[in-house]
């Protein structure tokens, strides 16, 4: 078999794939669960692109606003580093023996065929892009419902061609490191020395950005008013530019810029001077692939299957557990004791928490946080803290996950019923792992935002550093009850509508799951929004009679301690009541 009978072969297998999918989505849409997601996933899908497909609404002439040319690069400048540290992971977290992410016929079929090594290898990056095509028009329809400008032409070939160069150089760095590791290199001295490696890269460019004039408006700023985001935009803009387009920062971001820069072309002459260089990067990696003489088959055959015992499991309702090697616990799970810690200690022992990882992972983060204190510019401070707060509003939304594990756990439902325990205990366990996980994710970006924090801005601010320390405790320990609200109405739509909760065993989801999820999304907003809207209400009616009586930090502490207390009793009766539903449910008749 030559290359050209490869792809036909391939682009027959690849439409009849998509034919075969789309008649199973077709035929479920007759269960109600199906239909109603597809409903509602149909309906977001065309107010959401549709007026941007059609030319309705958006900007002048109907189109969305356009991104202007200095935002442009700055996220060009600011993806490139994104696609350095994708590129030093693949070094670093890949593992050892090098696999291509066969199925189970593809293997069974392949393998025995006479087809070399060279072949197989073909026809796996051959068959990647018609997944990386697919990803490249939704993602590029997404993108243009933000960008706008006409340029679909250029956006396209530059997202596909970029995804495959990220994708080829995954496989390239895992052919080589088992190169290496079979020449004798152990695994964490490759770790160690990827990690360093990367390390000194970035503090090159950090240090090169450090040496360079600050910007102005953020060198003398204690006087001036809390700058806005366009102002801080404007200032940091020509300092990012010198920093990472100039002197070392220039050379070490270019293979990354390389592959960034044909998807933000402007002009067919830009995108041809952008996306030759990116072409030829694509060819150069396709070649060090192919040259990469490794014995890739086994490892795929031990990825293939386990990826089709867990794909198996989770069709047939089952749990996956992996094995795991013997390591010390969170915390020291005692026989006697309050019942829902040991649910708590089973949560953290299935996501892999150790009290070792814990107390690396917190002094890790100290470390860094002090570090970049005082380490970097007030330019450098400025773009750290907007990445803390960013990170850390990412985080809050986090909490909207807290009551998917229930939903995985349907199967064990009977089990659990046969505890001689009351069902809110058992609720207040299965919640008890996810709420401490993300509020401890939480608490470290805000730990971050607050580190970080600008000097100028902590001077401007219209409230004291009494004032704000309260506000910040306040803040930190309401996140606990918050994300226990955030995951009564998963929890509760799991034992509701169990069926919506189970994985599906026709197949992966269409976009009738996503209206399925968007259900449970808005349900969530809307009981969050009541469940907090009191507490609210209470701090802010606190902040006003404290100024009006000049003891706005001891009204605040009251009013903040009233909101919390009110909210962790709306997730206490949430609970109860859940609890209740929990007694009642029963897992046959779902």
């Amino acid at each position: 078999m030559n290359t050209a009978a490869l792809v036909r072969a391939l682009f027959f297998l690849q439409t009849r794939s998509i034919a075969n999918s789309i008649r199973v989505r077709i035929r479920r849409l007759k269960q109600p669960r199906y239909l109603v997601g597809g409903v509602v996933g149909a309906a977001y899908m065309s107010f959401w692109w549709g007026r941007w497909i059609w030319n309705i609404g958006g900007g002048p002439g109907g189109h969305p606003p356009t991104m202007n040319s200095e935002a442009k690069l700055i996220v060009t400048d600011l993806l490139s580093v994104l696609v350095f540290l994708i590129g030093c992971s693949a070094w670093i977290f890949t593992s050892p023996r090098a696999s291509l992410a066969f199925t189970e016929p593809e293997l069974a079929f392949l393998l025995p065929a006479p087809m070399s090594r060279k072949l197989l290898i073909r026809y796996k990056l051959i068959r990647s892009q018609f997944l990386l095509l697919f990803q490249t028009v939704l993602m590029s329809v997404v993108t243009g419902r933000f960008l706008g400008d006409g340029r679909i032409g250029y956006h396209l070939p530059g997202l596909w061609l970029a995804l495959t160069a990220l994708s080829f150089h995954g496989i390239g760095a895992s052919f080589t490191v088992q190169r290496l590791t079979e020449r004798g290199l152990a695994t964490w001295k490759r770790r160690v020395g990827g990690a360093v490696i990367a390390a000194t890269l970035i503090g090159v460019v950090v240090a090169w950005g450090y040496s360079l004039p600050p910007a102005p408006g953020f060198t003398h700023g204690h006087g001036r008013s809390m700058a806005t985001g366009s102002e801080i935009a404007s200032a940091t803009d020509p300092w990012l530019q010198s920093a990472l387009r100039s002197g070392p920062g220039r050379w070490i971001l270019m293979p990354a810029r390389t592959v960034v820069e044909p998807f933000f072309a402007a002009s067919p002459g830009e995108f041809v001077k952008a996306v030759i260089p990116l072409i030829g990067l694509v060819g150069l990696l396709f070649w060090w692939i192919e040259r990469a003489d490794v014995s890739f088959e086994e490892a795929s055959l031990e990825f293939a299957r386990k990826r089709a015992e867990v794909l198996a499991s989770v069709r047939a309702g089952n749990r996956v557990t992996l094995k795991r090697r013997k390591r010390s616990d969170a915390f020291e799970l005692k026989p006697t004791g309050f019942v829902p810690t040991a649910f708590l200690w089973k949560h953290l022992v299935e996501s892999g928490i150790t009290r070792r990882k814990m107390e690396i992972a917190g002094g890790g983060l100290g470390l860094v946080l002090i570090g970049l204190r005082f380490s970097l510019s007030n330019n450098a401070l400025v773009i750290a803290w907007s990445v803390a707060v960013a990170g850390m509003t990412a985080m809050l939304f986090l909490s909207l996950t807290t009551g998917a594990v229930l939903g995985r756990e349907l199967t064990m439902m009977e089990v659990f019923k046969q505890y001689p325990l009351p069902g809110w205990q058992i609720m207040l366990g299965q919640m008890a792992g996810p709420v401490v996980r993300i509020t401890a994710y939480q608490w470290a970006g805000l730990l971050s935002a607050v580190t970080l924090v600008p000097g100028e801005m902590l001077n401007s601010t219209v409230l004291s550093l009494p004032q704000i320390i309260v506000g910040l405790i306040l803040l930190a320990l309401s996140l606990i009850p918050v994300n226990a609200l955030n995951a009564l109405v998963p929890a509760a739509a799991a034992l509701y509508f169990p069926a919506w909760a189970r994985p599906s065993k026709e197949g992966p989801a269409g976009f009738e799951a996503m209206g399925q999820r968007l259900i449970l999304m808005f349900g969530m907003l809307l009981a969050m929004a009541i469940a907090v809207f009191p507490a609210g209400v209470i701090v802010g009616g606190s902040l006003w009679i404290g100024k009006m009586t000049g003891a706005a930090t001891l009204f605040l502490a009251f009013g903040g301690t009233v909101a919390m207390a009110l909210l962790t009793l709306e997730a206490g009766l949430g609970i109860r009541l859940l609890g209740r539903l929990f007694d009642r449910f029963e897992a046959a008749n779902d």
